[in-house]
């Protein structure tokens, strides 16, 4: 019976680490088998693929899968690929996904980025005209190109991603006896009564690049992988291995400074551990 058990568990063991090594890989067309079906910015290589017969070359400095693919942010994911540069300088690798929401709309950087303790309320009406916002507590908000005002904000940040925001660009922030003036770059374009909730957002990170590599010129091919994980709390578009607020579909993105970069095998798969 002990030996019965033993048996049972080792086979059970196997069963759970075969689910984690093979599990589906939801990148289609990832080994350019099938030529370069559901990639833009690419060509077939001729030099020796990595894994089977083909692989990819970039033809421009980022290139990306077409399909969009279903993910859960509540699960860990990992990316992975093998990659080889051929040219005679270093190549600057990002490997990542491109975040779409329920909709299949893509999310931006600022529309999740919130610059922490800046919460506060409209102290007077806003409109779309209007270059010079009132708000009742400014004090921890800065002033620059890439900064914007979100509106219709929560304190859950259920409101990410936020597309109710401002025109880029804060020129510079006044107190006032009772309330703070917020000099825009640009007009508004927004319209908001007094009291709407609003927040400072920022811009950043266009992507997830979970894989930012450096590899050296006239290099074998190396395989690169890393996961990407369920993010708790706020938005941050800068965290590089944390999936943004609102995901619910995604693209696979390579960005490069040498187009002479080769790629294959690349796959994204959940990780269930």
């Amino acid at each position: 019976m002990k030996k019965l058990y033993k048996l049972s568990l080792i086979v059970l063991l196997s069963v759970c680490n075969q689910s984690v090594l093979w599990a589906d890989n939801l990148a289609k067309n990832g080994d350019a088998e099938t030529g370069i079906d559901n990639w833009s910015g690419v060509k077939l290589s001729e030099q020796k693929a990595a894994q089977g017969a083909k692989a990819f070359q970039m033809e421009q400095a980022m290139c990306s899968s077409q399909e969009l693919i279903p993910v859960d942010v509540k699960k860990n994911y990992e990316i992975s690929g093998w990659f080889k540069n051929i040219s005679s300088a270093p190549a600057r690798l990002l490997l990542g996904v491109i975040p779409f929401d329920k909709n299949q709309t893509q999310i931006l950087p600022e529309e999740i980025n919130t610059v922490p303790q800046t919460e506060t309320t409209l102290a007077a009406e806003c409109n779309a005209e209007a270059s010079v916002i009132k708000v009742k507590d400014a004090s921890k908000w800065k002033a620059g190109k890439f900064l914007f005002i979100a509106f219709g904000t929560s304190d859950d940040y259920a409101d990410l991603p936020n597309r109710n925001l401002s025109m880029a660009g804060i020129a510079k922030i006044e107190k006032r006896d009772d309330y703070w003036e917020i000099y825009l770059e640009k007009l508004c374009g927004r319209n908001f009564p007094a009291g709407t909730s609003v927040r400072e957002h920022r811009a950043g990170n266009t992507c997830v690049f979970p894989v930012i590599e450096t590899i050296k010129p006239a290099s074998e091919w190396t395989q690169f992988s890393k996961r990407i994980n369920y993010m708790v709390g706020k938005g941050n578009a800068s965290y590089t291995e944390n999936w943004w607020n609102g995901t619910a579909f995604i693209k696979i993105v390579i960005i490069c400074n040498e187009s002479k970069l080769l790629f294959d095998d690349i796959k994204f798969q959940p990780f269930t551990y």
